[in-house]
């Protein structure tokens, strides 16, 4: 369950940082901006995919167990 909440936090935050980047967002101001932009991209791809994350976790963890 953590594993794949935390791939995904880290693949938000680099597409935000690449966002960053592309539009020279200072670094100082970048983190807060991250934060945002992460959030905000978690809740419209699970509303789009009209997943709810903590169950998908769930499943997620519990094929791990089964096949390790």
């Amino acid at each position: 369950m953590r594993f794949s909440l935390l791939s995904t936090f880290a693949a938000l935050s680099s597409v935000a940082v690449l966002i960053a980047s592309a539009t020279e967002l200072s670094i100082a101001n970048a983190p807060l901006w991250l934060l945002g932009q992460v959030g905000t991209v978690e809740a419209s791809v699970a509303a789009a995919m009209k997943v709810d994350l903590a169950s998908l976790d769930l499943t997620f963890g519990a094929a791990l167990k089964e096949y390790s």
